[in-house]
């Protein structure tokens, strides 16, 4: 089976942070609001669904007057929209209050909570390398890099030429008086 690198998605869970990896050529970062991002293809299709779930979710915040937090994303509209995405393989990644969320999206299998993940073709290759190397420790420095091996072991000689990652990274920075947090991306 030959790989296609433009339908390759990681995510890896850092004690500081989380580190997502994209297929820039056929994925995209969607901000869905208050440090939540999700990964997915960028299909038309995929762009209005995402982009129908942010809009409820920024019209619920706005409501209730209250921040969102990645659990009620993923519990609510997320599970309810997902029928228009397809079923495709996306990730959401967060940071609120809770701390750092990764959550993987499968077209069988519904959704899980994960410290680590790679999607798309080669997956299996992919995780199988995640699952040896990632640990509860690992710095964003640490993360990055073994996100950026990972994705490299999806791909084939000849598909690295035109294989272009992009990295996108949620921070998380501890103020030592309020313990709020900032985001990066």
């Amino acid at each position: 089976m030959s790989s296609d690198p433009s339908k390759t998605i990681i995510g890896v869970v850092c004690k500081n942070g989380i580190v997502l990896a994209i297929n820039e050529l056929n994925h995209h970062f969607f901000y869905v609001g208050n440090a939540i991002y999700f990964c997915s293809e960028n299909q038309p299709s995929h762009r209005d669904a995402l982009m129908a779930i942010c809009k409820k979710l920024e019209e619920y915040s706005l409501k209730s007057y209250t921040k969102m937090t990645v659990e009620a994303v993923v519990s609510g509209v997320v599970k309810e929209e997902y029928e228009q995405l397809n079923k495709k393989e996306l990730l959401l990644a967060g940071l609120d209050s809770k701390g750092l969320h990764l959550y993987a999206f499968y077209p069988l299998c519904g959704c899980s909570s994960v410290k680590f993940v790679a999607l798309g073709e080669r997956s299996k290759k992919m995780n199988k390398y995640l699952k040896k190397k990632w640990n509860a420790d690992l710095d964003l420095k640490l993360g990055e890099e073994l996100a950026r091996k990972a994705f490299h072991l999806g791909l084939t000689d000849k598909a690295s030429d035109n294989s272009k990652m992009e990295i996108g990274i949620i921070y998380m920075k501890l103020k030592k008086d309020d313990d709020e947090f900032n985001e990066c991306f």
